[in-house]
């Protein structure tokens, strides 16, 4: 029967803490030193979707209404 080799106290170590620092430091993979963290094109659409299209759309349904009734044009499109 073949003889395994026991992992050492590190490498047992590090097998049971899976949220121990990388070898290279934390920020780092495969030596590379990683940028900050920052809104990706998707978060920045994602963004946009959840709050600037609400506001604008309810922006010209306001400004609809109020040319409607009042006769008074407070939108961009008046400007064309």
């Amino acid at each position: 029967m073949p003889v395994t080799e026991q992992p050492t106290k590190a490498q047992n170590q590090a097998l049971h803490e899976p949220t121990s620092a990388p070898p290279g430091g934390p920020g780092t993979v495969m030596g590379w030193r990683l940028g900050g963290e920052r809104l990706t094109l998707a978060g920045w659409a994602v963004l946009f979707a959840v709050f600037g299209l609400p506001v604008l759309v309810l922006g010209l349904i306001l400004d609809g209404l109020a040319q409607w009734i009042f006769g008074w044009c407070l939108g961009v499109w008046c400007w064309f």
